[in-house]
């Protein structure tokens, strides 16, 4: 499990099994809208939503977000060093405590 955030009705959940926790979020808040709109850049995600709630009264609307996937890939398949290297910066700069390994 990963941290989550829950901020002004949108829920960050990075990794994690969208729909699931979509259904665990709407328990906790006790929510039962009519409907929900999902966006987001991964294809398995959208699917999962959609698994999650096919036995449901609530109208799903998916949508699979692709701008940025020629920037995503060429991401993944870097080393990545520059962006560690700012990073690493970034949390000396203001005395956070979590540094990444090269």
């Amino acid at each position: 499990p990963f941290h989550v955030r829950y901020t002004r009705g949108i829920f960050f959940t990075a990794g994690q099994h969208k729909g699931a926790m979509m259904r665990i979020i709407m328990k906790k808040v006790n929510a039962n809208p009519h409907a929900i709109i999902f966006v987001d850049n991964k294809e398995k995600q959208t699917a999962r939503m959609h698994n999650a709630f096919k036995n449901s009264s609530i109208e799903l609307v998916t949508y699979r977000y692709s701008v940025l996937d020629t920037k995503e890939e060429k991401f993944h398949s870097s080393d990545k060093k520059g962006v560690i290297s700012e990073w690493n910066n970034l949390m000396k700069k203001h005395n956070w405590n979590r540094v990444a390994k090269q």
